[in-house]
């Protein structure tokens, strides 16, 4: 302490002592009340208040009663130092507040009320035993929050005071002990647990414990471009923020809802800092980058099958962050409730699930850990169902679950879907569906004649041609059965055979199903009633276009939609109708120009 407060303080006290001390054994009074009304301020200079023990009409210019609802608790501690004075000379004082002693004797405790007042009753004004003969005590403010910044300074109260007449005890001893006060600003930091600092989150603070709290204003906290949240001059006490509303593509926690689960509780004034500094951070939900392939795409990496093929899937997921309890700062994070995996498809058309494997960051899950639960068209699985699961998922970042389906049938869309469900509060869930969709292929023909003298013109479509269809295996013709297995045998090869245009078929058109994107070759087994079989196999090159918006695919064959297998016509074959005609009208032509040219022939000779 410098010279200067030693003085202040040392002046302040012998203006709170006796002013006649030989009165005192007149007086009848043995107690008095002493109030000390606690004022603050956030002045530079401290403000001098001069100290009557009267109730001041004025305070000085920036100085306020104690705001206890804003700026916390503070208290007062009466120690009776009575028998440490043998005077009260303005040394001694000094001295004595320079090194209190620690031996002290609590004679009385006061808090400060609402109004700024501390208030003393029945103090003892009285000891004839002492040396002095009156009661002294040291007033010391021993209880204050962090928001103030300077506490007053202890001092010495001696007691009776007198009125200005020297001969009557004042009933009340009204003192004014200072604080300086400060403010604290909280700023909360709202982040992804991907890292990035989020906009547009919204919360609301509350005063109290949570759950039970009151809402403080209602003014809703939305975080700004930096993911920032200020708020400033918060009064002392107890609070808590709930989150209302998330950024897009994140979770509320259960941690910020208006319950006693709430963790995002801080406290103003009973820590010494001018800035509370908060992170939190919601839960990126994993469902957004989740997605689903067929790992054994054809040769053209195309989602193409044949019939009785093995389709192998693989879904991959983010795993969401805070998948078990953790304190992260200063908040303890509440884990995911919620985090599933099912997957569906029809049971007509795929079969035979098998195959299921989790993978976390490349390292395969052992199927101990955690349970598949199948049944005809589709499996799920809880991927947090037990402590060891979220122990190993909340120490990855992609979980990969992969899985094999037969084929059963063909010419048909084989459509996949996926779900993910995924909740960190009881109050919403995040799903997420997927699909995938593998694509058969359709070859189509059409078989007819070559035209009239194979021009190609007035083709007619042929019925009852037969074709087998035919995969080089190493060099060797394997042929395509019934059931659409292949085999080296052609007597075991299934017949595609062209339509007659009866029962729903298109004369002359004939179509093979379930193909891939492959090199195949089409031999005619057997030709049209009239006409030539085809010597060589006609090679085709099996192609398929996808649009992925409206899930099709259009099927070529060397580049056609319809490859046309064309026939010659065996000698001595009668005409057909639309071939005799041609003959009849080309001979009523080359009549025609012969009789014109007779008659031209005749005229010119007459001219001459």
């Amino acid at each position: 302490m410098n010279s200067k407060k030693i003085k202040m303080t040392a002046l302040a006290a012998l203006l709170i002592v006796p002013g006649v001390a030989g009165t005192l054994k007149a007086a009848e009074k043995t107690t008095s009340k002493v109030v000390l009304h606690k004022v603050m301020h956030k002045l530079d200079e401290k403000p001098v208040i001069e100290n009557t023990g009267d109730v001041l009409g004025k305070l000085p210019e920036g100085v306020t009663p104690y705001d206890k609802a804003k700026y916390g608790d503070v208290e007062f501690t009466l120690y009776d130092v009575t028998n440490k004075f043998e005077d009260l000379k303005e040394e001694t004082v000094n001295n004595f507040l320079k090194a209190i002693p620690e031996d002290l004797s609590e004679y009385k405790k006061g808090l400060v009320d609402e109004a700024g007042l501390a208030t003393f009753e029945d103090v003892v004004i009285k000891d004839e035993s002492a040396k002095l003969g009156y009661k002294i005590y040291l007033v010391k403010e021993t209880k204050s929050s962090g928001l103030v910044n300077e506490k007053a300074e202890p001092f010495i109260l001696a007691l009776p005071l007198y009125d200005t007449n020297g001969k009557d005890i004042k009933d009340e001893t009204h003192i004014y002990p200072k604080n300086k006060v400060g403010s604290l600003n909280l700023e909360l930091v709202k982040k992804s647990t991907d890292g990035t600092n989020l906009a547009d989150a919204e919360f609301e603070l509350y005063k109290g414990e949570p759950g039970t709290g009151t809402k403080v204003e209602d003014v809703v906290l939305k975080s700004n471009a930096e993911g920032k949240i200020t708020i400033e001059d918060v009064a002392f006490g107890h609070y808590y923020l709930v989150e209302t509303k998330a950024p897009e593509g994140h979770a509320i926690g259960k941690e910020a809802l208006n319950d006693e689960n709430n963790t995002l509780k801080f406290v103003v004034g009973e820590g010494d800092a001018d800035v509370l500094n908060l992170t939190y951070e919601n839960v990126k939900v994993p469902n957004n980058n989740s997605k689903k392939d067929i790992t054994n795409l054809n040769k053209n990496n195309q989602p193409i099958y044949e019939f009785k093929d093995t389709i192998e899937y693989k879904v991959t997921l983010d795993v969401p962050a805070h998948i078990k309890d953790k304190t992260v700062g200063n908040i303890k994070y509440i884990g995911a409730t919620k985090f599933t995996f099912e997957d569906t498809w029809n049971k007509d058309h795929l079969t035979n699930l098998r195959n299921v494997k989790l993978t976390l960051d490349g390292n395969e899950i052992p199927a101990e850990k955690y349970q598949v639960v199948s049944e005809d068209g589709k499996f799920s699985i809880n991927l947090i169902q037990n402590d060891e699961m979220k122990d190993l998922l909340d120490t990855g970042k992609k979980l990969e679950i992969t899985y094999s389906l037969d084929v059963k049938t063909e010419n048909v869309k084989l459509v996949n879907e996926y779900k993910t469900v995924y909740a960190n509060n009881p109050n919403k869930d995040f799903e997420h569906n997927g699909r995938k969709v593998a694509y058969p292929l359709k070859a189509e023909f059409v078989k007819q004649d070559n035209g009239v003298f194979g021009s190609g013109l007035l083709e007619d479509k042929l019925a009852g041609a037969e074709f087998v269809l035919i995969k080089k295996v190493d060099n060797k013709d394997t042929f395509l059965k019934e059931d659409h297995t292949w085999t080296e045998n052609i007597e075991e090869a299934k017949k595609f055979v062209s339509g007659d245009g009866e029962n729903g078929t298109t004369k002359g058109s004939f179509a093979i199903e379930g193909l891939e994107e492959e090199t195949y070759y089409l031999r005619e087994v057997k030709a049209p009633k009239g006409y030539r079989q085809l010597a060589n196999d006609i090679e085709l090159t099996v192609t398929g276009e996808i649009n992925n918006e409206d899930e099709t695919v259009v099927t070529k064959v060397n580049g056609s939609t319809v490859l046309a297998v064309n026939n010659d016509k065996l000698p001595n074959v009668p005409f057909t109708g639309n071939e005799r005609l041609v003959i009849v009208s080309a001979i009523a032509g080359v009549a025609m120009i012969s009789v014109m040219g007779v008659v031209v022939y005749k005229r010119r000779k007459e001219s001459q």
